[in-house]
């Protein structure tokens, strides 16, 4: 069986480590990035099924994380995670190729669902 790979992209290191804590216990594979550089290096180095980016970081912007992923691996989801809900923030991400949103609070159950329903897609799938 193939464990899934996740990237996960935020300045707050609770939340990248609560995410990890969660979607480890689920047998997925989680990486960390607390910005932007990071996480491009990550993209291109470790190749992840799946991105979960917030959408302001502290070098950067998730925009540019969601590029980036659609330019290196144009199959790979990616989850846009803000607590901004503006309708041009979305915009940007959609016209980025953003696979889904999570707004920020969100429950980790919520977090298991929409990571489980977009590697589905991919027929990564794995135990939530």
């Amino acid at each position: 069986m193939i464990v899934p790979k996740i990237l996960i992209v935020d300045d707050e290191r609770e939340l990248v480590e609560s995410c990890a804590r969660f979607l480890g216990m689920a047998s997925y594979n989680c990486l960390r990035a607390f910005g932007r550089a990071d996480a491009l290096k990550m993209i291109d180095s470790h190749q992840p099924d799946l991105v979960l980016t917030d959408l302001h970081l502290p070098d950067g912007n998730g925009i540019e994380v969601i590029r980036h992923a659609r330019t290196r691996l144009p199959e790979t989801p990616v989850i846009m995670m803000t607590a901004y809900h503006s309708p041009e923030a979305l915009s940007a991400a959609n016209e980025a190729g953003v696979t889904g949103y999570l707004r920020k609070p969100f429950a980790m159950a919520e977090l298991g669902q929409t990571v489980e329903a977009a590697l589905a897609a991919l027929c990564l799938g794995g135990p939530l």
